[in-house]
């Protein structure tokens, strides 16, 4: 037999092993005795690009549960800026974060009214990598921010969802309607962190500077969101943003969908936020959009087989505070 012939062969027999091992992990996972792992499956794809694909895993009653559950309405919750620390102080500090699930990486920047909305400049052909935008704003950090929508599964990072605000001007706008009311996360001038679901009226009531789409939130008041179960997300890479009462800003990634990292449930990240001092927070998007760049580079480990994916949004640090 040539090698040319050995290696079709080879070829052909790893295929087909792979093949049928997708297919009967898929069996197994649909239809074994497995309903929790099945539910947690189901959570994730809705959370992802690729929501389309959960009612494969559930029946359609269980999806429009599910669905429904995603993101509570909790009204508009803030940190006050009477609370913040006085005088300057543009320090950014790395920390890392382990357990036997995950790894992740936290930066804490003193400064709260160093951060804002970056956003593609290809909008809305395509976005932009994270480390791309922060590079041309000249940021001392980065971490992705809104969701997009993305249904043919391309991963352009071109259709922001939502609203984007930055220097109090909206940049996008899906919210027409006058009463309708969308999850935003983002700061109003005093560089409070504001959370919850708003109409337009109210961002530009609240005077919201900079603001991406998404959520749900997970620390009010210096509280815990959820309470019971892990959130219904899922385990997954995750994105997350807080605020302590000092106003000091608390930005997270953890690592996921890999051998040494495999992810995080909601409940992680509120736990993360909270041992960090977080008296408001919100889940930001996560999973292979996952991103965070730091003095120069990309530190975290992001799990999209190609590397960096291009995302509409951001939240960065100006260039101008110090390091640590």
């Amino acid at each position: 037999m040539s090698i040319g012939a050995f290696l079709r062969r080879a070829a052909f027999a790893l295929g087909y092993s792979l093949t049928f091992a997708a297919v009967s992990g898929f069996l197994l996972l649909r239809f074994g005795p497995y309903p929790d792992l099945r539910r947690a499956a189901a959570e994730s794809i809705l959370t992802s690009m690729h929501r389309g694909y959960a009612g494969l895993l559930v029946s359609a009653d269980e999806l429009a549960r599910l669905r429904s559950s995603l993101y509570p309405v909790l009204g508009i919750h803030a940190t006050a800026p009477a609370m913040f620390a006085r005088g300057a102080d543009h320090r950014v500090q790395l920390f890392t974060v382990r357990s036997s699930r995950y790894r992740g990486y936290v930066l804490l920047v003193h400064d709260p009214r160093s951060v804002a909305v970056g956003y593609s400049q290809r909008l809305p052909r395509a976005g932009e990598t994270t480390s791309s935008i922060a590079r041309r704003l000249g940021a001392v950090a980065a971490i992705n921010a809104g969701g997009f929508g993305d249904n043919a599964g391309a991963g352009t990072g071109g259709s922001p969802q939502g609203v984007i605000v930055h220097g109090g001007r909206f940049v996008f706008s899906e919210l027409n309607a006058r009463h309708r009311k969308i999850p935003i996360v983002g700061f109003n001038r005093d560089g409070a962190l504001v959370v919850g679901e708003m109409t337009r009226a109210d961002i530009m009531k609240l005077g919201i500077r900079e603001a991406i789409s998404f959520g749900p939130p997970l620390v009010v008041n210096g509280k815990p969101v959820i309470t019971q179960g892990d959130g219904g997300w899922g385990i997954a890479p995750r994105t997350a943003i807080g605020q302590r009462r000092d106003g000091t800003v608390i930005l997270l990634v953890v690592d996921g969908r890999q051998v040494d990292s495999i992810g995080a449930t909601l409940r992680d990240v509120q736990e993360i936020l909270l041992s960090y001092g977080a008296y408001v927070a919100a889940n930001l998007d996560g999973g292979s959009s996952t991103t965070m760049y730091y003095h120069g580079r990309v530190i975290n480990h992001p799990c999209d087989p190609m590397g960096e994916r291009m995302v509409p949004t951001v939240f960065f640090v100006r260039g101008d505070t110090g390091w640590q």
